[in-house]
């Protein structure tokens, strides 16, 4: 199964799939920041995740969700699989206040965050999702674990027949 996390910077994306992670090791977690800072362009970095999630029955995505080259994961392959996308959304005021905790030493990818959230922050809205969450903290991690088991379950009983 492919959990796609999707949603604005500073959402909670990273903190959940940390969490999740811990709990559930077999899953490979696939973060297009960090395939990124990796590859030298981003049609590379999609490219490489497009290849592995190909390849790989338990995998986490984090993205914004929004990038055009995230449309190649869906191969017939991996949509067989089984896709649950959770989408993780608050307001602005909140995400800038998260987004200058964490990039105070950078200010310039300070300001490509927070004008990137500006600029998007009405789409994120129409972004199709199995599940919604409004930034979420470790209280209702289990919740959203449940959630993925649940479909990854049903799935599952899908693909037998």
């Amino acid at each position: 199964m492919l959990i796609n996390l999707v949603g604005p910077i500073a959402s909670g994306k990273s903190s959940f799939a940390k969490w999740f992670l811990e709990k559930h090791p077999q899953t490979l977690h696939l973060d297009i920041a960090y395939f990124r800072e990796i590859y030298d362009t981003d049609k590379c970095a999609w490219k490489m995740i497009e290849e592995v999630a190909a390849l790989t029955n338990n995998c986490l995505i984090e993205s914004t969700g929004l990038h055009y080259r995230i449309q190649n994961l869906w191969t017939p392959r991996v949509v067989k699989r089984g896709i649950y996308t959770i989408k993780f959304m608050s307001n602005r005021s909140i995400l800038n206040e998260r987004i200058k905790k964490r990039s105070k030493d950078n200010l310039v990818r300070l300001n490509d965050e927070m004008l990137e959230n500006e600029i998007f922050s009405d789409i994120y809205n129409e972004l199709p999702a199995n599940l919604n969450v409004w930034m979420a903290d470790n209280s209702i991690y289990q919740t959203i674990e449940k959630y993925i088991l649940n479909a990854k379950r049903r799935i599952e009983r899908r693909t037998r027949k």
